[in-house]
């Protein structure tokens, strides 16, 4: 909730436009996000590759996947061959889990399964640049 976070004003405000919305363009959009669940795999998946990775002019690791930015935080080491080579290693590690198809599902708090189809396309790819759209 966004309560702790807003004055009362604000979120007599925020109320007014969820309210607005589910009686308004909510239902329609919901319908159409069921229709779509029957036609894809994944509601989700096209569009994030379509808009995030292959539209977007960013830089992908640090706008769109920040759990490659590994040592953000807390750099393990000030040699950077060496930083280099944990990460190298632990991807290989980790493409070998997925080519022997022995990765574990990744799950939300152990209990359900989160799409991991866009993994098949980590290793071995790269995007073409195009006018519109990679």
């Amino acid at each position: 909730s966004v309560e702790p976070l807003l004055t009362p004003a604000e979120l007599a405000e925020v109320r007014r436009q969820a309210a607005a919305f589910v009686r308004g363009e909510g239902p329609g959009l919901q319908r159409l996000l069921v229709a779509k669940s029957w036609l894809s795999g994944n509601y989700v998946s096209d569009w994030w590759e379509k808009y995030i990775y292959l539209r977007s002019r960013a830089p992908l690791l640090i706008n769109s996947n920040y759990y490659g930015l590994g040592y953000a935080y807390r750099i393990p080491s000030p040699v950077q061959a060496a930083r280099a080579a944990v990460l190298v290693h632990y991807l290989a590690v980790f493409r070998e889990l997925l080519d022997s198809e022995r990765l574990p599902p990744t799950t939300i708090r152990g209990a359900v399964p989160v799409c991991m189809r866009q993994f098949e396309r980590l290793f071995a790819t790269t995007r073409v640049p195009g006018r519109d759209t990679d």
